[in-house]
């Protein structure tokens, strides 16, 4: 059937060779229909694989890509604490501000999992600012959920407010205290 196509289609077997080539590059880099699946860039992110990562982006996908639930590479790369594809993702122009279909950013994913690091790096020098996310959360109110002390003190350090409320009226100590 092969050869049948490209009688059809007047392509020489170099050129077919060719396309074969870099249609399998392309699924193999992430840039076809699985993009932000296991396979591309989003699988790439969560396996912590940093040159795999800059190949997918070399490739043309797009660095804010979203998979089915609105997430982006940068909300797994700060979920699963890996600084070095957090700060890759930040260099090629990935938008830390970006939340999910729910409503959260990538900097309360990485509070949650008390990522310092991440944290730190997303909030930038000096800090954007601890914008509210869903449910009137901040990076310290998801800090404090998951008792992470090391990260609570460096928000602190940086300026979190203990007495911001979520919209259930939950101060970052009530939640600490519950953790």
């Amino acid at each position: 059937m092969v050869a049948g196509v490209c009688r059809l289609r007047q392509i020489s077997h170099v050129s077919w060779l060719f396309a074969a080539t870099l249609a399998c590059a392309t699924v193999w880099l992430g840039c076809g229909q699985d993009r932000a699946g296991p396979d591309g860039l989003h699988g790439a992110v969560q396996r912590g694989d940093a040159e795999r990562v800059r190949a997918i982006l070399d490739a043309g996908t797009e660095v804010d890509l979203r998979d089915p639930a609105g997430w982006t590479a940068l909300h797994r790369a700060a979920g699963s604490g890996e600084a070095e594809v957090v700060a890759l993702l930040l260099e090629r122009g990935a938008e830390a501000s970006l939340t999910t279909d729910e409503g959260v950013m990538s900097v309360d994913v990485a509070a949650a999992g008390g990522h310092i690091e991440v944290v730190v790096m997303l909030l930038g020098e000096p800090p954007r600012g601890f914008s509210k996310s869903v449910g009137g959360w901040t990076p310290l109110h998801g800090a404090a959920r998951g008792g992470h002390a090391s990260l609570i003190e460096a928000l602190l350090a940086r300026g979190a407010s203990v007495s911001e409320t979520t919209d259930r009226g939950f101060t970052p100590l009530y939640l600490a205290a519950l953790a």
